[in-house]
């Protein structure tokens, strides 16, 4: 004997049962939208301090690896970077130059020149930089961190 018999079987949801479900989802989503913007704005933040970063490395490698200087330069008004070849060891773009970049940080972070002279960095055949320097990457929620050159080293480190 069939212990449901007689009993009338439901399948799926009511319409009513639907409504509840989806409110709830849409209070718990709205709920968590604050959390989940801040995570949003900080992983931009990390993604632009790690790009700099790596920009700085690979100058440093390309001036060893060419024996030519590369010069970093920044661009503070647009949050902008780039980099050149500095064949005849000027300090200044010229024709017959390579240029790379410029490259842009992302949507809410911005680029702040602290004490790079000229708003240029020289990296040397030797590893070297020109002068120690430090810049600062800043978002719209006032997070900081501060990257700094090392002039003996040409090394990069990035500090709170």
């Amino acid at each position: 004997m069939n212990p449901i018999a007689g009993k009338k079987h439901e399948r799926g949801m009511t319409l009513i049962e639907l409504l509840v479900a989806m409110l709830i989802l849409g209070i718990v989503l709205a709920a968590s939208l604050p959390g989940f913007r801040s995570m949003m704005y900080g992983h931009r933040h990390s993604a632009s301090v790690g790009q700099v970063t790596s920009r700085i490395f690979l100058t440093r490698q390309m001036a060893v690896r060419d024996r030519t200087p590369y010069v970093m330069t920044l661009d503070v008004a647009n949050s902008r970077y780039s980099v050149f070849q500095d064949n005849d060891g000027d300090g200044a773009f010229d024709a017959g130059e390579t240029a790379l970049g410029p490259w842009s940080l992302n949507t809410g972070v911005v680029l702040q020149n602290v004490s790079w002279a000229g708003a240029r960095m020289t990296f040397l055949t030797n590893g070297s930089t020109s002068q120690t320097g430090d810049i600062r990457i800043v978002d719209t929620r006032g997070r900081s961190k501060t990257i700094r050159v090392s002039s003996i080293t040409g090394n990069v480190e990035v500090l709170p």
